[in-house]
């Protein structure tokens, strides 16, 4: 499962993978994937 907030309305929920990507709270489309908290550090060359 997947953390998203809503554009909208500002609730954050979760989606699985097949579900129909819209907010539970309010049927919004516009959603967003929240970042993670954990800091990721990449290797440049």
């Amino acid at each position: 499962m997947t953390r998203y907030i809503c554009g909208e309305c500002g609730q954050i929920f979760e989606l699985d993978v097949n579900e129909t990507v819209r907010c539970n709270f309010c049927s919004c489309r516009y959603v967003y994937k929240l970042r993670t908290k954990k800091p990721i550090q990449l290797e440049a060359r």
